[in-house]
């Protein structure tokens, strides 16, 4: 089954079913079983996690591919900036370096046999870069 996902007029709706379509969807998400080797969505610049649980989806697992200790240095008029360096958000290389742990966790969420959807969601500046993996949970449509 998949998941849609729409911004219309600042509010965020969730389709299942293709038929209910109007337009090109801001997201779109396959419930089932998944594999590390298999493409999933990639959302450079924001996150729709915010509004999936706000939905009533829940959150089974979020891996947090960029640990960092942020520093803030106070610039001038006292805005601070992030300094983050060597830090490569939404690079494959990264990706790889987390493979073996993404690995137990798509296979921990298939043996117990939850369907659940896969996202990349990342930013350069300031940076982060999670996967995370949600299950139907409260959603009703």
């Amino acid at each position: 089954m998949k998941i849609y996902m729409f911004e219309e007029e600042n509010k965020y709706s969730f389709y299942t079913e293709k038929d209910e379509l109007k337009e090109s969807p801001l997201c779109e998400f396959e419930l089932g079983q998944h594999s590390v080797d298999e493409s999933f969505p990639v959302i450079h610049g924001w996150t729709p996690r915010f509004r999936l649980e706000e939905a009533g989806f829940k959150k089974e697992y979020e891996i947090d591919l960029i640990q960092i200790r942020q520093k803030i240095v106070k610039g001038n008029g006292g805005i601070a900036y992030f300094q983050a360096r060597g830090v490569s958000a939404g690079t494959r290389e990264l990706f790889e370096k987390h493979r073996k742990e993404l690995e137990n966790a798509f296979t921990q969420l298939n043996q117990k046999r939850i369907d659940y959807f896969v996202f990349r969601s990342y930013r350069k500046f300031p940076p982060w870069d999670n996967i995370l993996c949600y299950s139907v949970g409260d959603f009703v449509k």
